[in-house]
């Protein structure tokens, strides 16, 4: 459980966050049921799913018909909120990722009572007092790793400020690497940003019963192929701005052939995330 205190007045407030779920055609029904039991418990305000919900669009009707239900389940619970990853935006064909446009299935989801996809967008919720933003980085910069330059101009233009001083602003950016001190100075939206919300890193394939042996939340390997990346899971500050990298639901995508097969060895996570005024 991750604590947050803030001095704006809000609701105490309670998000469930599944990170890289990483559906596709070898998800089984059982795998989402597991994951509707487990947020039921949790009881959230909101769940929050901050990229990498599908591994790539290459499964059946029968089987998005399946992903649809499972979200529509998820949704009787509470709120759910979507930004986009890179899996999101790109299909894994002939052993290479290209582009790929799954906007409309994402639209289609959009459609659905209680759930928002933040593709570049806001939503606020005027009860709790509480701003979401969601940010979908570009393709090309996951593929070939674009420079902080790259991001900020992206970023700046997609999502100009629109969070209000007052109300208590999460950003869902899946991707969380360029978010450093030269983030806080010239990315526009963090300027009222009170949260942070990422995944994408995979908890650098740590097991957690060996996360308390490793230093700054490092891991083993990163997405970009990276060893020993350092802040692939937890909590952090920029400043003022809570940064969570949350812990992946799915360690290992269904393309790393084989090696999917490893997913059992890891269990399961939803982080959990409270906050509260002080």
């Amino acid at each position: 459980m991750y604590n947050i205190d803030t001095n704006k007045i809000i609701r105490e407030l309670k998000l469930a966050i599944i990170a890289d779920l990483h559906f596709g055609s070898k998800t089984s029904k059982r795998y989402l049921n597991k994951i509707i039991k487990k947020v039921i418990k949790i009881s959230p305000n909101y769940i929050l799913m901050p990229g990498d919900i599908i591994d790539s669009n290459d499964f059946d009707s029968h089987k998005k018909e399946e992903f649809i239900e499972f979200l529509k389940e998820l949704r009787k619970i509470s709120k759910v909120i979507m930004s986009l990853g890179n899996h999101d935006i790109s299909h894994f064909e002939n052993d290479a990722w290209i582009k790929k446009n799954n906007y409309e299935l994402f639209n289609e989801i959009d459609k659905i009572s209680n759930i928002e996809v933040l593709n570049n967008d806001f939503y606020y919720d005027e009860r709790q007092n509480v701003c979401f933003a969601g940010y979908t980085e570009p393709y090309e910069n996951f593929k070939y790793f674009k420079d902080f330059t790259s991001f900020k101009e992206d970023i700046n233009l997609k999502l100009p400020s629109k969070f209000d001083h007052d109300s208590y602003n999460i950003l869902l950016s899946h991707n969380p690497v360029h978010y450093n001190k030269l983030a806080k100075e010239y990315v526009e939206i963090l300027k009222n940003t009170d949260l942070i919300i990422s995944g994408h890193m995979h908890a650098g394939l740590i097991h957690p019963l060996l996360r308390p042996l490793v230093k700054d939340g490092g891991g083993l390997i990163s997405p970009d192929k990276r060893l020993f990346p350092k802040k692939t899971v937890g909590q952090y500050k920029l400043d003022e701005i809570d940064h969570i990298i949350a812990s992946p639901y799915t360690y290992i995508a269904e393309n790393n052939g084989a090696l999917r097969h490893f997913n059992h060895l890891y269990p399961n996570n939803i982080d959990k995330v409270k906050i509260k005024s002080r």
